[in-house]
């Protein structure tokens, strides 16, 4: 979504004339008492204590608390120790071996940090406050509509009495017009028709008394209408407490001037809220009205997990935002994503019931040996450059590599976990935008293990893809399904991934290559360069802008585990975010046309059957890039549809 909010690192503290003798730093809790849970509503906000530049140049923190890495570590296993309820996993401190600096260069960290610390962090159950007002809902409608339509029925009375009071009014001679609707009429001459007089008195008195009720009603009104607005607002925020109730991986990150400076907060994994970034991380807001010990202020990370637990809560009362004072663009892009939270949650929780091999459900996951090809498991154990190399398959100099991971007893048992879940008739979502079959392995409850296959996996992506295969903080990881009747190939595509691991767990199939291409933007872009012939428990893997696409399969079925890996570091790179682009060296390769994203395909293909509404919505190859003599194969285009 388009963030209402800006989107930024946290505010650096106020610059200090000299950086002379620091202060003694905060000491931590005593490692045999423990210490107290901070109430984050009673904390004062982070902001207090931190500005931003003026002048928009880098300005070094003031120093008024000096870092200690001791002390850092310190917090860290004091939290591990003695964690809060809310905190269900701690990782390990760690500096990254490749940071992105702020003109968006990728390098090696220079000098003190940054530290990364990943920690589990959960929300929990709405106030009972909040869940008792939120019951009432249904009776608070009911009463501000009795009210509403009490007061429109006594708004249409008021109109008739005052019609008929101006009616007889006017027919009479023998009194004035009415100063005003409601005051005593008054003869002018002390004569006249009786009864006309005790008409008009009548009328005028009617009016008085419907003008009276009609005050108390719209008073009434009123109220009620704000008892069903805060019962609603209550609701809203039991319905928010409820889609957040789950586990969330947070990456943090702390550099040297913590504690003065607040970390860099960050959701990993799947992650559906209106109020953080593309990429997960906390909105200005949040680092505004982040909590500092109230007695040293500093931040601090029990303060800090604290806050990201609040916010999982109620978001928008941890930002001092009262719910009902809120946009409703921002309440309405707030339930979208909650929806869409508590829906993936539900699948979880309801297949969690129904799960053939608990064995994969693991919490905290846990990779068995006997699952992986032996040869994986002592490169793993080893861990070394030489140790990886010696396992890999290079299939295509530096772009493509292969090499084997899983047992094929293992393939089969995870295939069963597969089909286990087709049989239970729970939804699941389209992989991705071009596979129509499969399953998103993070919604039905396996985001944990692929995590920590991830992390198996993080030496190879270092060792073959540095920047794009480094610091790897998120995936998506999905199984397509190739067979007669359904999906059975895939168009030429590049992947929403930095790098891709592409494994196959069989069954029994016949056909169906991987066609590989150039890399997107590179002027053999679309230019055949390799076939891969896919092999049960082997996995491929490449950059996710490899251009590549998945033969027709011509007998049985297959299925494949993909996992995109992202990069956050690498995504705010200026690698990632302006990539070289160069004009392509010739006409494509028919293997390496795309109908979904070429304007050129019906040049070299005719369009498959269903697919004639991609003609002339093709993007590639951009128009300062394309090759000479190239031509369109639509007169009209729409570029990007």
């Amino acid at each position: 979504m388009g963030n209402v909010f800006r989107s930024a690192s946290p505010p650096e503290p106020a610059p200090e004339p000299a950086r002379g003798e620091r202060a003694k730093a905060m000491p931590s809790p005593p490692k045999h008492q423990r210490p107290e849970e901070p109430d984050v509503k009673s904390g004062e906000a982070g902001a207090d204590a931190a500005s931003e530049s003026s002048s928009g140049e880098e300005v070094e923190p003031a120093r008024k608390v000096p870092f200690s890495l001791d002390e850092l570590k310190e917090e860290v296993e004091s939290l591990r120790n003695e964690p809060p309820q809310y905190v269900k996993r701690v990782g390990v401190l760690q500096v990254p071996n490749l940071i992105c600096d702020k003109r968006g260069n990728l390098e090696a960290p220079k000098g003190e940090g940054p530290w990364r610390l990943t920690v589990t962090v959960a929300g929990g159950e709405p106030d009972p406050e909040a869940v008792q007002l939120a019951s009432t809902v249904s009776d608070a409608d009911r009463a501000a509509k009795i009210c509403a339509e009490d007061e429109a029925k006594v708004e249409s009375e008021l109109l008739e009495a005052r019609q008929t009071l101006e009616e007889l009014s006017t027919a009479s001679d023998e009194f004035a017009t009415l100063p005003s609707v409601g005051t005593w009429l008054m003869p002018l001459h002390g004569k006249g028709d009786v009864d006309d007089t005790r008409a008009l008195d009548e009328a005028a008195c009617k009016v008085q008394e419907l003008e009276v009720k009609l005050v108390e009603l719209k008073a009434a009104s009123t109220a009620a209408k704000d008892v069903a607005k805060h019962a609603h607002a209550a609701k809203e925020k039991v319905q928010t407490a409820s889609a957040y109730n789950h586990s969330f991986a947070v990456g943090i990150q702390f550099d040297k001037y913590w504690p003065v400076k607040p970390p860099i907060v960050r959701f990993q994994g799947v992650f559906h809220h209106a109020l953080v970034d593309d990429s997960g991380g906390m909105l200005l807001p949040f680092y505004r009205t982040l909590p500092k010990d109230p007695q040293k202020q500093v931040n601090t990370l029990r303060w800090t997990l604290a806050a990201i637990h609040h916010f999982l809560k109620d978001p928008l009362d941890s930002w001092g935002i009262a719910r009902d004072a809120a946009p409703l663009r921002l309440i309405s892009s707030m339930n979208s994503n909650e929806k869409m939270n508590q829906q993936r949650l539900d699948v979880i929780s309801k297949y969690r019931k129904q799960v053939r091999h608990e064995e994969l459900f693991q919490d905290p996951p846990c990779w068995r040996q006997e699952w992986f090809d032996p040869t994986f498991w002592e490169a793993y154990q080893r861990n070394t450059p030489e140790a990886w190399r010696a396992i890999l398959e290079e299939h295509l100099t530096n772009e493509v590599f292969a090499f084997k991971i899983f047992t094929d007893e293992f393939c089969d048992f995870l295939v069963e976990e597969i089909f286990n879940f087709y049989a239970s008739g729970l939804p699941a979502r389209r992989p991705n935008s071009m596979n129509n079959y499969g399953i998103i392995l993070n919604e039905i409850g396996l985001e944990p293990m692929i995590d920590e296959l991830q992390r198996m996996l993080q030496p190879v992506g270092d060792l073959l893809f540095t920047g794009p295969g480094s610091m790897w903080d998120g995936h998506h990881c999905f199984i397509v399904r190739y067979r007669e009747g359904e999906d059975l190939g895939l168009d030429m595509h590049t992947d929403d991934s930095d790098v891709t691991f592409n494994i196959c767990l069989g069954l029994d199939f016949d056909g169906a290559g991987l066609q590989f291409c150039g890399l997107m933007g590179s002027a053999n872009h679309r230019k055949h360069t390799h076939t891969y012939k896919h092999k049960k428990g082997t996995v491929v893997c490449h950059l996710g802008r490899k251009r590549h696409g998945a033969d027709d399969i011509s007998r049985g079925e297959r299925l494949n585990l993909i996992l995109w890996n992202h990069s956050s570091t690498y995504r705010n790179s200026d690698e990632y975010e302006n990539p070289n682009y160069v004009q392509e060296e010739g006409p494509p390769d028919q293997v390496c046309v795309s109908y979904t994203h070429d304007r050129d395909y019906g040049n070299f293909k005719d369009y498959p059957k269903g697919k004639e509404q991609f003609k002339g919505r093709g993007w590639c190859p951009p128009k300062p890039f394309e090759y000479e003599g190239f031509k369109p194969d639509a007169e009209k285009e729409m570029l990007g549809g």
